[in-house]
């Protein structure tokens, strides 16, 4: 005897049901249903299932525009915060010679040795970026326009690049969110086309074939047994 409280289960809510396999698996039976839908009796059921499945997949898609552009963003900020480093190395012998390693102007670039540059992490890179143009302003006249232009770039590009890189962060969140939920959203609509099916057809378990193809949702070539079968979240 069946337990019965598998009749409540989401079968589809697999995670080894893959991407793949659920698209497969709802396109055939959406195409089953299409061609046993005699006198229109699962219009809703197709438009509902499509709607969903449309949601998904699409969800799908964006998401993983979403990522590879967040991926990009990414790379760009590591770039940013290599070239203000790179940056810093290259002037800092600019404001040495221009006032000695031992003078007070040069520890207001370097109160702490090259070295905390060197070590600029996301925590702190802002911070030694605004102390590099503050100082940079403050010596405008000994060190040069040029000196300042080029620290007051490097500085906006990384804020420019970083906000855009944290805004797709949560965009991807939030597309992940929503691809989960509308895998869902498929899955219990599988699930609901299954029971209703179910109920139309009692006693006529090989019926299940017009509007469900099992073997796409089959591992490693395991077969089902007729007398216990298995949901498709197991196989």
């Amino acid at each position: 005897m069946i337990n019965l409280r598998r009749m409540f289960e989401n079968h589809f809510d697999s995670k080894t049901l893959s991407d793949n396999k659920l698209r497969k698996f709802s396109l055939d039976h959406l195409e089953r249903l299409r061609s046993n839908n005699k006198e229109n009796k699962y219009d809703a059921m197709i438009n509902e299932t499509d709607t969903v499945y449309t949601s998904y997949f699409g969800a799908i898609t964006s998401e993983d525009t979403n990522l590879s552009q967040q991926q990009a963003l990414t790379l760009s900020k590591n770039q940013a915060l290599n070239n203000f480093v790179e940056g810093v190395r290259q002037k800092e012998g600019f404001v040495r010679g221009t006032w000695g390693k031992n003078s007070p102007e040069y520890q207001e670039f370097f109160p702490r040795g090259t070295g905390e540059y060197s070590r600029a992490t996301l925590a702190n890179v802002e911070t030694l970026m605004s102390r590099m143009v503050t100082a940079a302003t403050k010596y405008k006249d000994t060190l040069g326009q040029p000196f300042l232009d080029y620290f007051t770039q490097l500085q906006s590009d990384f804020v420019q690049i970083r906000g855009a890189q944290l805004q797709k962060l949560g965009t991807v969140s939030d597309s992940k969110q929503i691809t989960r939920e509308n895998r869902r959203a498929l899955t219990e609509q599988l699930s609901k086309n299954l029971l209703t099916l179910a109920i139309d057809f009692i006693g006529e378990p090989q019926r299940l074939n017009d509007f469900f193809d099992q073997s796409i949702l089959r591992r490693g070539g395991r077969t089902f047994s007729t007398a216990t079968e298995p949901s498709s979240a197991e196989s």
